[in-house]
């Protein structure tokens, strides 16, 4: 279970994308994706104006992983893009 979410739908206001189009179906994928190891942001890099590419780095069974996630500036709020591929780079290790 997410340990990040105190209730529904508080989290999955900060993604955008295919994948969090049906606002209930995400917050339920949502909250039983796998948050079982560490991030630590490593860099950041511009891409334009409102968009960055954010590079985190975590260890799962000793291994170190780098990965990156993209975001923008969206209505004043900073969100996580999200896709199937994204997902699966995300939470699926």
């Amino acid at each position: 279970m997410c340990q990040l979410i105190s209730g529904r739908g508080k989290m999955s206001t900060f993604f955008y994308g295919s994948t969090s189009d049906n606002k209930r179906e995400f917050e339920e994928r949502l909250s039983n994706a796998n948050f079982g190891y560490l991030l630590k942001r490593v860099g950041v890099k511009e891409k334009s104006k409102s968009i960055w590419l954010l590079t985190y780095q975590r260890t799962i069974l000793g291994t170190n992983e780098t990965f990156k996630i993209e975001c923008a500036l969206i209505k004043d709020t900073c969100r996580v893009y999200i896709d199937e591929k994204a997902w699966q780079t995300i939470f699926k290790k």
